[in-house]
């Protein structure tokens, strides 16, 4: 288990607002070269309209963390996303963004797969997480959650990097959403 403290992550602008990759593996991967299995990143989207830049042979999934965006894949299909929805989507496709967001990504290459799944509750909860996947992550988008008497904050990761089957006791703090990550290369 590997955990990625706010501290640990780097904010860098874009034309159209900032991004912080979270994670990328395997770790001496580089998202330029295009040479990773999948990462995963965070961006805020500040101006009304995007264009998406071109990712040949990436598999994406884009995930909506506040506010609302309307993704639009030319010649091939429109999706308005609101909080904790997703789309998934061709880094190939010319693909351009309307609205004002904060999104979190997904690209995976070459036969790496990934699903998506969001943990809420209002109150705080109890609960046994179970990772089967090659690669478990679990992201704090609001809130936060408590694992090994360890806090984990809004916006920091615990990494799960095992291919054998593990059960995990987590505490969701009140009002915390989680997105858990399953990675299969």
């Amino acid at each position: 288990m590997k955990i990625i403290r706010n501290s640990d992550i780097q904010i860098s602008n874009w034309s159209g607002g900032t991004t912080s990759e979270l994670y990328i593996y395997p770790e001496n991967s580089n998202y330029k070269s295009l040479d990773f299995n999948f990462r995963l990143s965070k961006a805020t989207i500040e101006v009304e309209e995007s264009i998406f830049t071109p990712l040949p042979n990436v598999k994406r999934k884009l995930m909506l963390l506040d506010g609302e965006l309307e993704l639009i894949h030319q010649n091939h299909h429109k999706k308005k996303l609101v909080p904790f929805e997703y789309d998934t989507f061709s880094g190939s496709w010319n693909t351009k963004s309307i609205g004002k967001a904060t999104d979190f990504n997904l690209m995976m290459l070459g036969d790496t797969e990934g699903e998506y799944k969001v943990l809420s509750t209002i109150k705080e909860a109890h609960l046994t997480y179970t990772h089967t996947a090659d690669i478990s992550v679990l992201y704090v988008a609001n809130g936060n959650i408590k694992i090994n008497n360890t806090l984990i904050n809004k916006g920091e990761l615990i990494i799960f990097d095992t291919k054998q089957t593990c059960n995990e006791t987590l505490i969701l703090g009140q009002n915390s959403n989680v997105i858990s990550i399953e990675i299969y290369l």
